[in-house]
């Protein structure tokens, strides 16, 4: 995502989230319940990238109901 691009969704307002990959340096927008996730040094959970470059949240452990679910910002490629 440019920078351009991250302007323009946050002047529209919208609900999302953007989030750096500290892998390649380049931010992408989560959409829906992921924009929900947020960053945690010890996480309940890590984001994964598929080959067909769609994220996944992955449970590090089991998480009970209403609780919020956290990430650190390393992102894990399949």
């Amino acid at each position: 995502m440019t920078d351009e691009q991250e302007k323009n969704l946050r002047r529209i307002g919208k609900d999302f989230s953007v989030v750096e990959s500290s892998n390649k340096k380049r931010l992408s927008v989560f959409l829906g319940p992921a924009r929900f996730i947020n960053h945690d040094c010890k996480p309940n959970a890590h984001l994964v990238v598929g080959a067909n470059r769609q994220m996944s949240v992955v449970a590090n452990r089991y998480i009970p109901k209403d609780t919020e679910i956290t990430i650190y910002r390393a992102i894990d490629h399949v």
